[in-house]
C-alpha cells in the first residue's frame, strides 16, 4: 500500500509540474478518479518527452518500444517496476478499455520521428493522436460507459488544446535546428531564414491557417457545452475548452508578432479562475 501511494504521489507531482492545465482539470473530478487521471498524464509526459530527450530516431524508437512493452506487461498482469507503469496497472480499473488509446499516443510520437512535412493536416493529425486521444482516455476513466459521441467531443477538446500548444511552442521551435518547422524556414531563393522576423514570415501562412482552424473547432465545442453540462464526466474533460479559448485570444492579440506570445499568455491564476467560472456557470 505504501508503494502504491508513492506511485500515485509521483504521478500527481509529474502532472502538476509538467502539465498543470490537465492537473487542474483532474481536480474537477471525484477524488477516487484522480489517481487514474494522474497516471495517464504522467504516462503522456513520459512518452511525449521522448522527442526532447532523444536526438536520433533509432534511440527514440527504443524508448517508445520500452513503453509498448510496458503496456503489454500491464495487460498480462506483470507490470514493470516503474512508478508510472505500476500506477497505470493499479489505478485504471479497466485498463484494456483504454489500452488502444495509450498505444495510439505512442504510435503518434513514433510517426513524429519520420520528419513529416509541417502542414495544417500533419499538425492536426499529431494533435488528434496525442492530446485528443489522451482526453478521450481521461473520459473513459471518469465514465467507462461513455458513448461514441461523448468520446468524439472529448477528443475534439483535447485536440484543440494540443493545437494551441503547437502555437504556444512556436518561439522555441523556430529556434531549434532539429525542429520539423525548419523545413518552412527558407526564403524564395531556398536559403535558410536566419533573422527572427524572417523565420516568423516563413511560418505565418501555416500559423494563420492553424489559428483559423482552431477558432472553428472552439466554436463547435462551445455549441456542444450546454448539453455536456448534464454529463459530469464529459463536462470535466471539456474543461480544456475555456483554457484553449484564453490562449487563443492571447495569440490573436499578438497577431503576427509570434515571438512575443509568451509575454501575453495567461498565468495559472487566470486559468484557474476560468475553470471555476466554467465549472459553476458554463
Amino acid at each position: 500500500m505504501k508503494n502504491q501511494l508513492q506511485n500515485i504521489d509521483y504521478c500527481r507531482q509529474q502532472a502538476r509540474e509538467h502539465d498543470p492545465e490537465r492537473y487542474y482539470i483532474s481536480l474537477l473530478a471525484s477524488a477516487n478518479k484522480r489517481p487514474g487521471i494522474w497516471a495517464l498524464i504522467a504516462f503522456n509526459q513520459e512518452v511525449s518527452k521522448t522527442r526532447a530527450v532523444v536526438s536520433e530516431a533509432m534511440l527514440g524508437e527504443i524508448r517508445l518500444q520500452w513503453w509498448r512493452e510496458a503496456l503489454e506487461g500491464i495487460a498480462a498482469g506483470t507490470p514493470r517496476a516503474h512508478p508510472v507503469v505500476e500506477a497505470l496497472a493499479h489505478e485504471i480499473h479497466d485498463f484494456l478499455a483504454i489500452r488502444r488509446h495509450l498505444d495510439a499516443i505512442i504510435d503518434t510520437w513514433s510517426d513524429d520521428f519520420g520528419g513529416e512535412q509541417v502542414t495544417l493536416a500533419s499538425i492536426r493529425k499529431h494533435a488528434d493522436g496525442t492530446g485528443g486521444v489522451l482526453n478521450a482516455a481521461m473520459l473513459l476513466i471518469l465514465n467507462a460507459d461513455a458513448g461514441a459521441s461523448q468520446l468524439d467531443l472529448a477528443q475534439a477538446a483535447g485536440r484543440a488544446w494540443s493545437l494551441m500548444g503547437t502555437v504556444r511552442a512556436l518561439p522555441h521551435e523556430l529556434a531549434t535546428p532539429s525542429s520539423d518547422w525548419q523545413s518552412l524556414l527558407s526564403d524564395a531563393a531556398g536559403r535558410p531564414a536566419q533573422q527572427a522576423e524572417n523565420m516568423v514570415s516563413a511560418v505565418l501562412p501555416t500559423v494563420r491557417k492553424l489559428l483559423a482552424s482552431l477558432e472553428s473547432d472552439i466554436a463547435n465545442l462551445r455549441d456542444a457545452l450546454p448539453d455536456a453540462r448534464r454529463d459530469a464526466a464529459l463536462r470535466t474533460v471539456l474543461g480544456l475548452v475555456p483554457l484553449t479559448e484564453l490562449e487563443l485570444r492571447a495569440a490573436k492579440r499578438v497577431g503576427d508578432d509570434l515571438m512575443s506570445l509568451d509575454e501575453r499568455l495567461p498565468g495559472n491564476a487566470r486559468k484557474l479562475l476560468a475553470l471555476m467560472k466554467y465549472q459553476f456557470w458554463g
